[in-house]
């Protein structure tokens, strides 16, 4: 109900103070109960002494005493309630009448007020927290979709593009076909690594009902993600290598999509440099039972400037501005999938010479999930 509604301002402003008054009182209706209480077994105390003694009763005595002790009860009383009044109606402003915007309440005057006033100051705050982060990972969402669609109408482009130009054409020559169907795998390659980065996005906010942790041979997921990319190490010219044998405690699934984004920026980033590159993937375990998988590249390298910075979304840096398939989101997104699964991500680069990232699996990683 909404103060004031249908009343003069002067009635609005006596109801609120009848109802802060009333608030005041109900609020110390136990003290009130005491005094009663006090003052009639003082009465009885009174009286039980008085005939006890067969002294006369002075009826009056007692109702100056009920009078002088309700007198100064109710200054006290009148005292607190003025004190708390600015309060009291403040609140209940707030309370009956939704404002578009908050305000804060009257500076607190009881020590339970200054508590009450600390204790909503710093459930204020936290809720500004999570409903400022809750807005950052928003635009960083949005911001994604935006730049996703972007990106995945080039492959939808070119495909339709080969359609146009190919479609009339009646006949095609054996090696005219086959340059064909390898453009239209590129683009369907790429469209699946655009489908398959988003899906995982949306997997990402609810992480915890997609997790399934098992023993997993770190070189088995190796090859599994080298066979995925098989056509785009070809294309590029990427000769893959796995080296070493070492199994560790994760989340399959979400391991691939970790080693499927590492090896795929190796390619990407190791096709404009002109040559046979190698890719070397390199397994190892120590005696604690720690294991870690490394994808070191022979690619163009990251520039030193670029390296405090690649880990950001949507920093794509010069490297980036180089390839139309950068989103800037790769690194960002293997960061938050490392950190959710407890493994470590590091990133070595030197420009010209390649690119090394590092997961590293402890034994207490599963124990270290983030929420």
């Amino acid at each position: 109900m909404s103060a004031g509604s249908g009343q003069a301002p002067g009635q609005s402003r006596f109801r609120l103070n009848a109802e802060a008054l009333l608030l005041y009182v109900r609020g110390r209706l136990g003290t009130i109960g005491i005094l009663a209480a006090s003052l009639a077994a003082g009465s009885a105390i009174w009286y039980l002494e008085r005939t006890g003694t067969g002294q006369t009763m002075d009826w009056s005595n007692l109702l100056y005493f009920w009078l002088l002790s309700s007198c100064i009860a109710m200054s006290g009383l009148a005292v607190g309630f003025m004190r708390n009044k600015t309060y009291l109606v403040a609140l209940l402003r707030r309370t009956d009448t939704p404002t578009p915007l908050w305000m804060p309440l009257p500076e607190a005057v009881t020590p339970e007020q200054k508590r009450t006033a600390l204790l909503v100051d710093v459930l204020s705050r936290s809720i500004q927290e999570q409903l400022t982060a809750f807005n950052r990972e928003r635009e960083l969402h949005r911001h994604f979709v935006y730049q996703w669609v972007h990106h995945m109408k080039t492959p939808v482009s070119v495909i339709d593009l080969i359609a146009q130009n190919n479609g009339k054409r009646t006949a095609l020559q054996e090696g005219e076909l086959q340059e064909i169907m390898g453009s239209l795998r590129e683009e369907a390659d790429r469209l699946t690594r655009g489908l398959e980065q988003m899906l995982h996005t949306a997997r990402l906010e609810e992480f915890a009902l997609d997790l399934h942790p098992r023993r997993i041979a770190l070189h088995e997921a190796a090859r599994q993600a080298i066979n995925q990319h098989k056509r785009l190490l070809i294309a590029a010219g990427v000769f893959p290598q796995i080296e070493g044998e070492a199994w560790a405690e994760t989340d399959g699934k979400w391991l691939n999509f970790l080693l499927s984004q590492l090896i795929g920026n190796a390619i990407k980033y190791s096709k404009p440099k002109a040559g046979a590159k190698r890719l070397i993937i390199e397994i190892s375990s120590s005696k604690d039972g720690k294991a870690s998988i490394a994808v070191a590249d022979e690619g163009i390298g990251i520039p030193v400037q670029d390296l405090p910075r690649v880990f950001d979304p949507f920093f794509t840096g010069e490297n980036g501005r180089r390839t139309e398939e950068s989103t800037g989101m790769g690194l960002y997104l293997c960061r938050q999938v490392a950190g959710k699964l407890g493994v470590s991500l590091e990133l070595h680069s030197q420009e010209g010479e390649g690119t090394t990232a590092k997961l590293w699996f402890e034994t207490t990683g599963l124990h270290k999930l983030q929420h």
